[in-house]
């Protein structure tokens, strides 16, 4: 077994040979051993060259064969997986690629890895991160092709730095969290001791003006102002009180439960990349502010919103932190749609106790460099500092104390970094709106000479809105943008401009 080596940090076809990764299950790893590879159902299989990506690949029990034949996706967990190395000759992996226009089907990969100015592209970035380039690449290979290139399995095994090391057993609290997680009918009396009602509500003043958004019957400045008015950004300004480990195991599902309490007993390794978020349903159920957190991979991407949860704990902190979201569907849920997650906080963690985060915390709500951030589905899709209402892209370092977030030199979201929010179309409505949002057609809405698929919220940066109250505009393009909506209506298609 080899050391889990760090990211690759050179081009990948520089020198005689190219070193390639793919990430599996332990349990496979005899099956590999004396049958090869198997391929998925067109006989194909995977490699990177990044190690990371694939590692988080073999996050998927069954791996491609499971996707392509819609089986069941099973999680398998960091501690299960292993991650085999193949070193093939330049010229044998040449022969063995071909055209990869025909051999490989990912468009990321082969413009990343193969088209005529990937290595200029990579070394422009190397200096950045070269995982960062690397990360969600797959190389395609026949079954058997590769098997002889076979050099020896990398595990990825860190050294934990935890909450937890040090906990008094006989502590009334852990006692009590310990014996709810062992004794079911001790967590149904704490919920029935504990149960309050206070579902979060949208306005309706504010419903209907996210509807007339969607019907374009009022502008985004519009849309806008009425949040101002009807919703204002209200700062909590001081630290919330932490929950007890008692409070978490006894808000939480038992399958939440069953996925590990950070600092009770679940240990996550410093600098291990992750996102967090509020649960909601502890809150509206049992009024107890909790951590949720989650893998930061989801499919071998990288700071992917759909990463599973993987604990549950009192507070968090993170370091180089990217603020990402959902912003189309912030606006289906402001228009009435059901509230779901479309926002995390993704950044390394850092082992603290909750107590010195308090401390800290309460000293950097005065502190310049420090900006309180809101998320509010309701209001807008994308993170935000409280202080200016402008969306924020990444941070230094973050603290969250229930829905209290503070980050550390947070950086103003661009209009290019809000255009690549995504790349699918907002629905807006198809004829007369029946029962709330079940009339709703997807369309696209495209931004001129370029094509990048937009969001109605880009309203918001355009005139009259957020870039008049100091949203920044993207450097390298600093033109103003007109959107244009596309609509097909039976066999004819409509084009509306609308100046934003």
């Amino acid at each position: 077994m080899g050391e889990f080596p760090a990211s690759q940090k050179r081009w990948f076809l520089d020198g005689d040979t190219v070193t390639l990764y793919h990430g599996t299950s332990k349990e496979n790893l005899e099956n590999v051993a004396t049958s090869g590879l198997k391929g998925d159902a067109e006989g194909l299989v995977y490699t990177s060259p990044d190690v990371h990506s694939a590692t988080g690949y073999a996050s998927v029990k069954g791996g491609e064969a499971a996707n392509l034949k819609g089986k069941p996706k099973l999680n398998i967990g960091d501690e299960n997986r292993i991650t085999l190395k193949y070193e093939i000759p330049k010229n044998e992996f040449l022969k063995l690629v071909g055209d990869p226009d025909k051999t490989q089907r990912s468009l990321t990969s082969k413009k990343k890895l193969f088209g005529k100015d990937s290595k200029e592209l990579y070394n422009k970035t190397k200096d950045e991160s070269a995982s960062n380039y690397y990360e969600a690449t797959e190389i395609r290979f026949k079954e058997g092709d590769i098997d002889k290139y076979l050099v020896g399995a990398v595990e990825r095994v860190r050294t934990p730095k935890s909450q937890n090391l040090n906990l008094n057993q006989a502590d009334p609290d852990i006692a009590t969290a310990n014996s709810i997680i062992e004794n079911p009918k001790l967590a149904e009396e704490w919920k029935s001791q504990n149960s309050v009602k206070q579902k979060q509500k949208q306005n309706p003043e504010l419903q209907k003006a996210a509807n007339d958004l969607l019907d374009g019957k009022i502008t985004g400045k519009q849309f806008r102002e009425k949040v101002k008015t009807v919703n204002p950004i209200v700062p909590i300004g001081k630290v919330p009180p932490i929950p007890s480990f008692t409070d978490i195991v006894g808000s939480l599902l038992k399958k939440q439960v069953e996925k590990g309490i950070y600092g009770l007993n679940k240990e996550i390794p410093d600098g291990t990349r992750v996102s967090s978020r509020l649960d909601i349903p502890a809150y509206e159920r049992y009024d107890k502010w909790i951590v949720s957190i989650h893998d930061s991979f989801h499919k071998g991407r990288k700071d992917s919103i759909q990463g599973e949860a993987i604990a549950y704990g009192k507070t968090i902190v993170l370091n180089n932190v990217s603020f990402k979201s959902l912003p189309s569907r912030g606006l289906r849920i402001a228009a009435g749609a059901e509230k779901n997650t479309i926002g995390r906080i993704f950044g390394d963690i850092k082992n603290e106790a909750p107590e010195s985060v308090a401390s800290r915390a309460k000293r950097h709500l005065n502190e310049v460099e420090w900006s309180e951030i809101g998320f509010n589905p309701y209001r807008h899709g994308f993170f935000y500092n409280k202080a200016t209402g402008l969306p924020v892209a990444t941070a230094d370092e973050v603290v969250q104390i229930g829905p209290l977030v503070l980050a550390r030199n947070a950086k103003k979201m661009t209009i290019s970094e809000m255009k690549q929010t995504g790349a699918e179309g907002l629905p807006v409505r198809a004829g007369k709106p029946i029962e709330g949002l079940k009339n709703l057609k997807r369309t696209k809405t495209l931004f001129k000479k370029g094509g990048t698929i937009m969001k109605e919220q880009m309203e918001l940066f355009q005139e009259g809105g957020l870039q008049e109250e100091g949203g920044t505009v993207d450097p390298v393009s600093c033109r103003r943008c007109k959107i244009y909506r596309f609509r097909k209506t039976n066999a004819t298609k409509t084009r509306s401009k609308s100046r934003t």
